[in-house]
């Protein structure tokens, strides 16, 4: 009978451990959803910054570029929690491709599970806590706005930053991509005939619509990446509940087997005329 009690305490266990399993499955699931409504108003958002950037740069101008000179700054967006397979050991990977140990460059790792894998690299200049769910986005760019400026003290403009962006695409892939400068995504016609009315100098509004775009393009990096991390969460969920459904499944056979067994001895027991010995009550 101990053998039994055992199996039942193990089904017990994998029972809790499913349930839990359960509701993380459920809450990545509700995660995509909130993030694929989200993605909508935030691409609204990108293209109202790049009409207003291309009816100021048609009249004003841009001010110069990225130089060969400009500042490397990779910004990696890995992922705060676990139970998302191997999403960090990609990014960690497509990095040192690109930049390979030694080079010189700055990086900003986003995500405590990403700060960890990355260790006493050198190259790390900020280590950022990263989205758990959609609501943190805000404040964790905010964060990133602030490293980003304070890297961008003493050049020209947030564009003489050579930043790279790596990050896990819709398809979960890795994606590496240079956000581009606004005057290379002006269109050849605005329709304004006169330049707008500025409250500002030209500069300090340049420097604005920079910070603008380049933030709408964030958005939408880390709307991708949390939607990659959480459909990542998913398969791995979805493969842990089957694989505890069939040791459920197995053990239960066993116990129902060891059950079988002990019911036979007791028959036999009292086909012989012998009085059966008292069992001791299950807990």
């Amino acid at each position: 009978m101990s053998k039994r009690l055992e199996i039942e305490s193990q089904l017990a266990a994998f029972g809790e451990i499913a349930d839990i399993m359960r509701a993380m499955r459920n809450l990545a699931l509700m995660e995509t959803h909130k993030v694929g409504a989200a993605r909508a108003a935030q691409r609204r958002m990108a293209q109202t910054v790049e009409a207003a950037a291309a009816d100021f740069l048609r009249f004003y101008g841009s001010g110069g570029g990225v130089t060969d000179a400009a500042r490397a700054v990779y910004l990696v967006v890995g992922s705060e929690r676990g139970f998302c397979g191997d999403f960090n050991g990609a990014l960690l990977e497509r990095l040192r491709i690109a930049c390979p140990p030694g080079q010189a460059a700055e990086v900003v790792a986003v995500g405590f599970r990403l700060g960890i894998r990355l260790g006493d690299d050198p190259r790390v200049v900020a280590r950022l806590a990263g989205p758990s769910v959609m609501e943190d986005v805000g404040g964790v760019l905010a964060e990133v706005m602030e490293v980003l400026d304070r890297l961008a003290r003493g050049l020209a403009s947030m564009e003489a930053l050579r930043l790279t962006v790596m990050h896990h695409g819709d398809d979960g892939a890795v994606r590496a991509f240079m956000p581009a400068p606004l005057q290379r995504r002006v269109p050849a016609h605005v329709p304004y005939a006169g330049p707008p009315m500025l409250t500002l100098s030209p500069a300090a509004c340049l420097k604005g619509l920079m910070e603008h775009d380049l933030l709408a393009s964030l958005y939408d990096v880390f709307y991708a990446s949390l939607m990659a991390e959480n459909l990542e969460r998913l398969r791995h969920m979805d493969n842990a509940i089957r694989n505890v459904e069939a040791q459920t499944a197995a053990l239960a056979l066993r116990r129902n087997s060891l059950r079988q067994e002990e019911i036979t001895e007791e028959i036999e027991v009292i086909m012989l005329g012998r009085k059966p010995q008292r069992l001791r009550p299950e807990r």
